[in-house]
């Protein structure tokens, strides 16, 4: 059982701050999913939280939070969790770092999560008119036993609706939504309890590509807004949690690749090169081989030593002050930077051991400098066994696309590189 270090007590028309030690047992809370948008907003602080303690001022509240609270308050739930009402938001106060830690049990220990999915901030509420859905048409069918009326709509009218809401293009919600276990998401005065799929059936793989297509307010938040999920995943691991990788997978997922529009690299040191979080652009995960793949092989190229990462706090999953990876690679291939390489995706043919291969190159980032010597690090390729539709049908072996890193070199310590952005 378990209780956020501080809940809003509704059960009352005086709502006030409660700290878990003033609180008989775990009753039921929830928690609320909401954009902070551009509103500023009452926020708990460290001159306040007496004042809290007492009464949470309602004239203060955006109207989110007061939808919140009907919401809360129509399902008998008394208590309710809202990040800037129950975390001191203080710039100088550890209370944030602690509580971050906290979100896979804070979102996966409440009764429900609320989502204001509708909301591009709290001013407008979510129970009002807010985001505008197609509601389809409505229709009466005949049939031999007798009339039926029904409201048609668009097979993936609501999952459409979601992703495409202003919520969902927010980066925290992602693991806010995983990690609760039935959010209920009020768009347009109608509640409905959605239904999950359990996280553990959701890959690594998967929850990258949700997440790295969000946008985040603060981009120093990039490994914190995820550190609930990596903290609940890292049961279906064998191995450690690598700043957004997984040391179980990790020859393979060193592979990542932009997947959308290219952006400048982050002002904020927030990663390591070697890993997705130091970039801005939604990126793609790439699989390691299944156990029960027999048709397809993989063909390695280098290998991962050690690998190390410092933490700016106590925290594992929490942000990274410095890592380092250590490889042993079998080809390194050096290329000239200003002639042979493209702005920002294209082809590269280079020759190694007297064969010719293929590069597809794709930069993580813009503003790169032309004048700098580049290399090529092959990590793997993959042996597909296809299927040739003759007479009789024969099945062939071809040479898959072999896929690698793009470095350069970082200081003057000789064997030392960082993935070219």
């Amino acid at each position: 059982m378990f209780l956020p270090t501080r809940l809003i007590f509704i059960g009352d028309n005086l709502p006030r701050l409660m700290q878990a030690s003033e609180i008989k047992g775990y009753p039921k809370y929830a928690t609320l999913s909401h954009c902070w948008g551009e509103l500023r907003s009452l926020v708990l602080r460290q001159d306040n939280m007496e004042t809290f303690a007492t009464k949470v001022p309602r004239e203060a509240l955006p109207q989110s939070f007061e939808d919140a609270i009907e919401v809360a308050r129509s399902l008998d739930i008394n208590y309710l969790w809202i990040d800037s009402l129950c975390i001191i938001q203080n710039n100088d106060s550890d209370d944030w770092g602690k509580e971050a830690a906290q979100m896979s049990n804070i979102y996966g220990g409440s009764y429900l999560n609320i989502a204001a999915t509708s909301a591009v901030d709290g001013s407008k509420g979510f129970l009002g008119n807010g985001y505008r859905f197609n509601s389809g048409f409505r229709a009466k069918i005949s049939t031999i036993h007798g009339d039926i009326s029904c409201i048609c709509v668009p097979k993936n009218l609501y999952e459409d609706s979601i992703s495409s809401s202003p919520l969902a293009q927010r980066g925290w919600v992602v693991q806010e939504r995983l990690l609760s276990y039935a959010p209920t998401r009020c768009v347009r005065a109608i509640e409905s309890v959605s239904k999950k799929r359990p996280l553990l059936e959701y890959s690594w793989k998967e929850i990258v590509q949700q997440y790295s297509r969000g946008s985040l307010t603060r981009s120093r938040d990039k490994i914190v807004a995820i550190s609930g999920l990596s903290r609940a995943a890292q049961h279906t691991k064998r191995f450690g949690y690598l700043a957004g990788l997984w040391r179980s997978s990790l020859i393979f997922q060193l592979c990542w690749h932009r997947a959308s529009d290219i952006a400048p690299p982050p002002v904020e040191y927030r990663g390591p090169s070697w890993s997705w979080v130091s970039v801005d652009s939604g990126v793609t995960l790439v699989s390691g081989p299944r156990d029960s793949d027999t048709t397809n092989s993989t063909t390695l190229y280098a290998q991962v030593v050690d690998a190390l990462v410092e933490f700016t706090g106590p925290d594992p999953f929490g942000e990274v002050s410095s890592a380092n990876l250590y490889l042993n690679c079998r080809i390194l291939y050096p290329i000239n930077s200003s002639t042979e390489l493209p702005d920002s995706f294209g082809s590269v043919y280079m020759t190694t051991w007297g064969i010719s291969i293929r590069a597809n190159i794709k930069f993580d980032s813009s503003g790169r400098d032309r004048k700098r010597l580049l290399y090529l690090l092959p990590i793997m390729s993959r042996v597909v066994d296809i299927l040739e539709f003759s007479n009789p049908p024969a099945h062939r072996k071809i040479n898959g696309e072999v896929e690698g890193l793009l470095l350069e070199l970082a200081g003057r310590s000789p064997g030392c590189y960082r993935r070219r952005r």
